[in-house]
């Protein structure tokens, strides 16, 4: 599925990428970019959910129509976060425009398989609020700015949060219940069973769940409440303790022991072994021979 998912057509102003990433055939697209102009003005429609959050300068005056209906006029600010549904055209103008922008945009096939949700009759959010939507697209532009591609589990991850966080802006809403607070133990043990046989490889939140036979969402909680720690992070970790065992047994050069317990590069790998471990994976291995 090899289609542009930004569908806009740049009228006034200029865009650049400064990085994007892509998951699962391009269903899921993280991008952070910069538009600057005197005058800007663009118009976008597009098939995927999009989601754009302000994070550096901003604009002079800003204004939105969407449906061909005025939605706002005022400021683009840092924190303004806006979602427009799949099939809905937005045409924006802003003057002295400046800054740094987030897009992350989605198929709606994507929503319904993490969180079996329909997004397409959510009201379209201008330059709306949410700060735990902000620190989490954050962290994943500092981590892709950084040259590192986020893991799919935690784009899942983060995606499941951030569609969540929409629903609960919908009005009348029926949310599904948990019902269970924690993962069989059986099911525990397959799911970490998985993990540790599937290091080397990509492991999506999404394929964990459907072991569980549950909604990526629900799947997230009950696993955090069995574990004490959320998915991606449990995976972070088993990856760690491997590579630990790597370098006190082996003499595997250490880019290969990052490849070989699915670290996307050795800079990865000592990212995630500093945190863990407390030292680098290199200091790690000396400590061990002295």
């Amino acid at each position: 599925m090899h289609v542009d998912p930004v569908g806009t057509q740049q009228i006034r102003g200029d865009v650049a990428a400064e990085c994007d990433a892509a998951w699962l055939d391009r269903s899921i697209y993280f991008v952070v970019k910069t538009w600057k102009g005197a005058e800007a003005e663009y118009y976008q429609k597009t098939g995927w959910h999009s989601l754009n959050l302000t994070t550096h300068g901003g604009t002079a005056l800003t204004g939105a129509k969407v449906g061909g209906e005025l939605l706002y006029e005022g400021l683009d600010e840092p924190g303004s976060l806006t979602f427009i549904p799949a099939h809905v055209d937005r045409h924006g103008w802003a003057k002295a425009t400046d800054m740094r922008l987030i897009g992350l945009y989605f198929h709606p096939h994507v929503a319904e398989r993490l969180c079996d949700a329909d997004l397409a009759d959510i009201a379209p959010r201008i330059n709306d609020k949410d700060p735990l939507v902000q620190v989490c697209l954050a962290q994943l532009a500092d981590e892709l700015r950084a040259g590192e591609i986020p893991d799919l589990a935690l784009m899942e991850q983060t995606l499941a949060l951030v569609i969540r966080r929409l629903l609960t802006r919908k009005p009348k809403i029926d949310l599904p219940r948990t019902r269970e607070e924690q993962l069989g133990s059986s099911v525990l043990r397959q799911i970490t069973d998985y993990v540790d046989a599937n290091l080397a490889h990509k492991i999506s939140l999404s394929g964990l769940a459907a072991l569980a036979d549950m909604p990526v969402f629900r799947f997230a909680r009950a696993f955090k409440a069995s574990t004490g720690v959320a998915p991606y992070q449990y995976i972070l970790r088993r990856r760690v303790r491997c590579a630990e065992h790597l370098l006190a047994n082996t003499e595997t050069p250490i880019s290969e022991i990052a490849f070989a317990t699915g670290f996307s590069s050795q800079a990865h790998l000592t990212t995630a072994f500093k945190r863990y471990a407390g030292q680098a994976p290199r200091a790690y291995r000396q400590s061990l021979r002295r």
